[in-house]
């Protein structure tokens, strides 16, 4: 996103008429401007929306707040030369902060949307085919769609042996479903993951995804990283993308 901010102060009308009509010139003629204006718009509708309708009372609040500091630190006659938009500013600045960061994490949600599907992964379903004993228990809850079930057998299963690998990578699949990846992040990362084998490249693709989810592109990029040095089933799509991850 490179003219998110020229493209909020457009849709705020903040642009004087000779600024619009230059950005409706370019927005044109410039593909890659149309394909942002359309995201940006979308998304400062729906976040307008909700500073005016359902945080109204919290908007009015921070207006308050930045009415009151700007009169302690002022006298009244400055004050009165200024114009109403001037303590509007601090707002329109959050307004973008909040724009950025809603962006940012709609382009994680695509790519997390895009590349999560373990119901379709060949490892996973080779490990939902194969498996025996104890854990089975907790792949079987995971593939009936009872998560929080899932979760409880296989962390139990992992408090008794935390190098049990394959009930990691199904304690951390049904927490991703439940939103609960921050601690199974932290779960994984206390053990030694071999990516050199099938079932360490499935955990560090499915952690890399949770990063993903979690905003936490950097830590994804180097995971990724880790699965481009070994031949197996998540090398291409590691290397695909780590590239978009960059961009």
């Amino acid at each position: 996103m490179k003219h998110v901010d020229l493209i909020i102060k457009y849709l705020s009308g903040d642009m004087s008429q000779d600024e619009s009509r230059s950005f409706e010139k370019d927005l044109a003629s410039n593909s890659l401007l149309q394909e942002e204006f359309e995201e940006v718009s979308d998304a400062f509708r729906l976040i307008k929306a909700q500073l005016w309708k359902r945080d109204e009372d919290a908007f009015r609040a921070k207006l308050r707040e930045v009415m009151n500091k700007s009169s302690g630190r002022f006298e009244s006659s400055v004050r009165r030369q200024r114009p109403k938009w001037y303590f509007i500013l601090p707002l329109a600045g959050s307004l973008a902060i909040l724009m950025t960061v809603y962006l940012a994490n709609r382009g994680a949600d695509r790519l997390f949307s895009h590349f999560f599907n373990p119901g379709k992964d060949p490892v996973i379903l080779a490990y939902n085919q194969e498996t025996r004993g104890e854990v089975e228990t907790g792949i079987f809850l995971y593939n009936r769609g009872y998560y929080m079930e899932s979760i409880q057998k296989t962390t139990k299963l992992i408090s008794q042996n935390p190098d049990n690998q394959l009930a990691l990578l199904y304690y951390l699949l049904a927490s991703i479903e439940v939103d609960q990846e921050e601690d199974a992040i932290n779960t994984v990362n206390a053990v030694q993951v071999n990516t050199d084998h099938q079932l360490g490249q499935s955990l560090t693709w499915y952690t890399s995804l949770a990063m993903i989810k979690l905003g936490r592109r950097e830590e994804a990029a180097e995971c990724l990283h880790l699965l481009i040095q070994y031949p197996g089933p998540y090398e291409a799509k590691a290397r695909r993308l780590k590239k978009m991850l960059l961009k």
